[in-house]
């Protein structure tokens, strides 16, 4: 106004590839010049990445399949198998980078809850499609119904069984069979009977050799879910059935009612499996 011109101040450009990458989660106050890093995967992989780490290393430190940390980094939650192994694969992959898990973990809890508030809206939308309102089609009901009776009809017409019951080769084959049977009724030997081996529940041992997420249910009930290290043992009893599940199946020998099964799979596997009383039997 009035001729007058203001000084414009200097702003300093900053290339996008050269913004340093602040603390994972929202603080109160952040640096200026930073950007914050909100998603669990940037998180993971900005701190691999700062280590000089590559994912074979984490695959090969934490016994977890490259595939599924990489999927953990991209976020393809549902390439894990589920909720309770992508957060155990979370929880091993967190802590061996050196960073709280806490946050990350109630992060994908959030994301996990986001999932069924989806789910549970949809039978709603459905409902307004009124369905209840159609009627019975009974037209198309008795011309099924009718279909089947004469199916039926014809079976019995043309089964061999049903058609001819007075076959004289049937009725010289009767006898014969009458005779083999007799003896059998008269028969007062006494058979010897095999009483059913006692069993006083199910026991699992679990013994690591290196760590593992694992998680057990003993009769319908979680009893334990966590991530054992190696040489640590586990024991587990219940009255009718063990269900194991194991994200490292080649870190875990399995010793089940007293019978040694040897290391339950390969290297960063998954294995599921269900044990009862009585189970494994002999020569296994």
């Amino acid at each position: 106004m009035g001729g007058r011109c203001c000084p414009v101040p200097t702003v300093t450009r900053i290339a996008p590839d050269r913004v340093p990458a602040c603390p994972v989660y929202p603080r109160p106050e952040l640096a200026e010049g930073c950007r914050e890093l909100s998603t669990i995967g940037e998180a993971l992989t900005s701190a691999r990445e700062a280590q000089g780490k590559s994912i074979e290393d984490a695959a090969t430190a934490t016994h977890i399949r490259s595939s599924y940390l990489e999927a953990l980094e991209a976020e393809r939650f549902e390439d894990l198998g589920g909720h309770v192994y992508a957060k155990g694969f979370l929880r091993s992959y967190a802590g061996w980078l050196g960073i709280d898990p806490a946050p990350l973990v109630a992060e994908y809890r959030e994301l996990e809850r986001a999932e069924v508030k989806v789910v549970e809206r949809v039978p709603t939308g459905i409902g307004n499609l009124g369905y209840r309102q159609r009627s019975p089609n009974w037209l198309v009901v008795g011309l099924v119904a009718g279909g089947i009776l004469v199916l039926a009809v014809l079976y019995q017409l043309l089964s061999p069984s049903g058609g001819d019951r007075n076959d004289p080769g049937l009725l010289a084959r009767a006898p014969a069979a009458t005779a083999t049977t007799a003896p059998t009724t008269r028969s007062t030997t006494p058979t010897s009977t095999t009483s059913p081996v006692a069993t006083n529940g199910v026991e699992l041992v679990l013994r690591y050799l290196a760590p593992s997420w694992t998680v057990v249910e003993a009769d319908g009930k979680v009893v334990f879910r966590g991530t054992p290290t190696a040489k640590e043992q586990r024991r587990f009893s219940a009255d009718r059935l063990i269900k194991i599940t194991l994200g490292n199946a080649g870190g875990v020998q399995l010793t089940v009612n007293g019978r040694k099964l040897g290391i339950a799979g390969s290297s960063g596997s998954i294995l599921r499996r269900s044990f009862k009383p009585g189970e494994p039997p002999a020569g296994q």
